[in-house]
């Protein structure tokens, strides 16, 4: 049974935790035009800010608590197995020199799929792409695409059929990336900004 765009915004919303600001003051503006003009003590302000993030986020873990990077009782070795599996598929479907990242933010990690193990091409010039699959730590939650923006094209079906089956094998669901792409209607607004998307929320930093 095919799932609907709006179904998927529904589970999307659900796994959307609402997250409290956090209890430090964010930077002012000084700090942000003094780090990008290289004002003296800029660095050091933006570098205490980091600390106090850094903090509270191993508080909120400690306590079992999810923020915007993790869910609630998020089982980072369950995570990282399962990741490391879907990374072996995918080089059993490709062939050696998929190199793996690690993630930020609520992306767990993803895989790069390099351009000579594709058939994925540029729409006009006919180059061959790597491929980026991302998975988030949230749910099950993946998503690929490819690594050109210039002359971006659709994923090959025959890449798409190899993702996909190591996706699935690994337990992952694949969500589409127009689903993605809209516009972030969730609780956490107040981070994201009222201009970001879905993909935002769930596979980039935040």
């Amino acid at each position: 049974m095919t799932t609907t765009d709006e179904q998927w915004w529904a589970t999307l919303r659900a796994l959307d935790e609402p997250v409290a600001p956090p209890s430090y003051p964010m930077p002012s503006s000084d700090v942000i035009l003094g780090l990008l003009s290289g004002t003296p003590g800029a660095l050091d302000s933006a570098k205490s800010f980091l600390d106090l993030v850094r903090q509270e986020q191993a508080d909120r873990h400690a306590r079992g608590e999810g923020d915007l990077t993790v869910p609630r009782g998020f089982d980072r070795a369950a995570a990282q197995a399962r990741f490391d599996r879907l990374a072996t598929l995918l080089g059993e479907c490709f062939g050696e020199g998929c190199a793996v990242g690690s993630g930020s933010d609520a992306c767990f990690g993803s895989v790069m799929v390099p351009a000579g193990l594709t058939r994925t091409r540029t729409k006009r010039s006919r180059v061959p792409v790597e491929l980026y699959v991302s998975v988030s730590s949230f749910g099950d939650l993946a998503t690929y695409a490819p690594g050109s923006s210039e002359d971006p094209a659709p994923v090959h079906a025959e890449d798409r059929r190899r993702i996909d089956s190591a996706l699935a094998e690994a337990g992952y669901v694949t969500v589409p990336r127009q689903v993605l792409d809209a516009r972030y209607d969730g609780p956490n607004t107040w981070a994201l900004g009222e201009a970001s998307t879905w993909y935002v929320r769930f596979f980039d930093l935040i």
